[in-house]
């Protein structure tokens, strides 16, 4: 299930409170369902599944949080951002707010990988996992850059250095 180690990977390089202490971001599948179709070439399958993340003593606001989640979902699962109508029912959080500005953060969201599986000659099959497509309205280059220095609405500093 290589979205989970992709979305963890992604979070701890963006996030550097994650960085520091990596142990505190928590993923894991639920809900899990194996959807196969008849097919006579392609024995292929889809995993899908509910990506659950729980982030414990995360020292800043959610939005610090969610903003490169949305990000990696853009890459990732663009579906869960595509469709308007079901969009608001796509991904679940609940904040638990604990004392020193420290917050548990709990996020449920759709995971969707799809494995190719081919017969080989001589016998034995080939198990390939199927990237996303690239989305070709993704304006933002490199997305990973534009999270180094986040603001808040009154133009204050969050997360970053400041400007020489």
């Amino acid at each position: 299930m290589s979205k989970a180690d992709a979305l963890r990977a992604f979070m701890v390089e963006q996030l550097p409170e994650l960085k520091r202490n990596p142990e505190a971001l928590l993923i894991y599948l639920t809900g899990g369902r194996l959807v196969a179709r008849y097919h006579p070439e392609n024995l292929g399958f889809e995993y899908r599944a509910r990506l659950s993340i729980d982030v414990l003593g995360f020292p800043g606001e959610p939005a610090q949080f969610f903003l490169p989640l949305i990000l990696w979902l853009r890459r990732h699962e663009p579906a869960a951002l595509q469709n308007h109508e079901i969009a608001e029912q796509q991904i679940a959080f609940e904040v638990d707010i604990l004392d020193n500005g420290r917050v548990d953060i709990s996020v449920s969201l759709p995971s969707v990988e799809a494995v190719d599986v081919l017969p080989q000659p001589g016998g034995g099959y080939r198990m390939t996992l199927r990237e996303e497509p690239p989305a070709d309205d993704m304006p933002l280059s490199d997305p990973a850059t534009l999270l180094k220095r986040i603001f808040d609405q009154s133009g204050a500093l969050i997360v970053g250095t400041p400007a020489p």
